[in-house]
């Protein structure tokens, strides 16, 4: 485990921690359910930080939980209630060690071989004048994403073909296909960066159906992970935290943001069965209550869209809107495969083309940690006017991403 991984799980800990003891000063004691879910989802959270470990701490963290009845077998303890987490936070706490092993509010980047070193020039990260305003801050992060993002023309090839039908699925279930072609006609995947990489990973770990319980193998748990590392190695990342810090809506340190970070987009909701990483950029399948059909919702990404196409299982059905200039920024309508007989669309989904995934990440946590449920703020991507639409999930342990897409 990185010294970065034990100080996100460190931060991880003591934010819980003082939720607990807010909740608990409160006298406002969670219902039995509401405890449950607590439970839950914080000993998962714990269990996927955890994944790169020693062995010596996993299994100090597990005879933590386990001793403090949080655990039933492997799994969340279904009994266990604020009092029991409590107590089994404590014996976390005292198995990880503090203080934090980097104390500084920018810890330098882990060490790299040359040979992996990243190719990129350093970027200067201080926000400046343009952090007056949300739309100066993405225009700053759109120049910082500049040496990252595929081209389009060489890098990739775009083919649009033809408008999509406006419902392209009929009630009898005939589906009208205006595009015999691939979106994607070519991607130079030996372009996409080491946080790419570590985003493709993650892609294969979820259950489509909304409904669907996500469980999360060892070596699933240790690609999470990595991600987290690659991810507030990026420029991006670092520069949004520097501005939420600005904006008094981040913690000075890193990695106690990053901790927060993991928990607005990989904290399990609905039950256990959605995240907000999940809906926005690995998509999921849901039935619609008014029409009784299932479809798509979500995914809301460029790279998972032709990852899925490559391997046979999307059908670009045509182009609903072209942004300006050329493809940067598009809106289609698919139908995306699977195992049982049944057709499921996305009426209409909306992405940018190219762009690395440490642009959209950290522009979607940027609008996440500036914004309110329901905010839909205007900005400009590569030339195009444009709205990021934001919902969030709320309880009384906190916020989390429910979607953030463009609109």
């Amino acid at each position: 485990m990185s010294g970065q991984g034990k100080n996100k799980l460190i931060a991880y800990v003591a934010q819980i921690q003082a939720r607990l003891v807010s909740i608990t000063e409160s006298g406002d004691t969670p219902a039995e359910d509401e405890a449950t879910k607590i439970v839950t989802n914080v000993v998962n959270s714990l269990k996927r930080l955890s994944a790169g470990a020693p062995g010596e701490i996993r299994g100090a963290i597990k005879d933590a939980l386990a001793s403090n009845g949080c655990l039933s077998g492997p799994e969340p303890n279904p009994e266990a209630g604020i009092t029991e987490l409590s107590a089994a936070l404590a014996g976390v706490a005292d198995a990880l060690g503090i203080p934090q092993e980097d104390d500084s509010e920018d810890p330098p980047k882990p060490f790299q071989p040359p040979e992996a070193e990243d190719p990129h020039p350093p970027v200067d990260t201080t926000p400046g004048d343009e952090a007056a305003t949300l739309a100066g801050v993405v225009s700053r992060l759109w120049e910082i994403e500049e040496p990252y993002r595929l081209k389009i023309g060489t890098d990739l090839q775009l083919s649009l073909q033809h408008k999509a039908d406006y419902d392209p699925l009929s009630d009898d279930g005939t589906l009208t296909d205006r595009a015999t072609e691939p979106l994607f006609a070519h991607v130079d995947r030996s372009k996409y960066s080491k946080c790419d990489k570590a985003f493709i990973a993650l892609l294969d770990n979820y259950e489509r159906e909304s409904d669907q319980h996500e469980s999360v193998s060892s070596s699933e748990k240790r690609e999470m992970d990595h991600f987290l590392d690659m991810l507030d190695d990026t420029p991006h990342m670092r520069y949004i935290h520097k501005v939420l810090v600005k904006w008094e809506l981040a913690p000075a340190k890193l990695r106690d943001f990053m901790a927060q970070v993991y928990e607005a987009w990989f904290t399990n909701y609905y039950r256990g069965t959605s995240s907000g990483f999940e809906h926005v950029f690995v998509g999921e399948e849901k039935k619609n209550r008014n029409t009784g059909r299932s479809e798509i919702i979500g995914l809301h990404n460029w790279m998972q869209f032709a990852r899925e196409e490559m391997k046979g299982n999307m059908d670009y059905l045509g182009y609903a809107k072209k942004g300006s200039g050329d493809g940067l920024m598009i809106t289609v309508k698919f139908a995306w495969k699977d195992d049982d007989p049944s057709i499921e669309v996305k009426p209409c989904s909306t992405f940018l083309v190219g762009s690395s995934i440490a642009f959209e990440f950290a522009l979607a946590t940027l609008v996440f940690f500036g914004g309110k449920d329901g905010d839909k703020p205007w900005v400009n991507i590569g030339g195009n006017d444009c709205a990021i639409q934001l919902y969030k999930v709320k309880d009384r342990m906190g916020e989390y991403v429910r979607s953030v897409y463009i609109d």
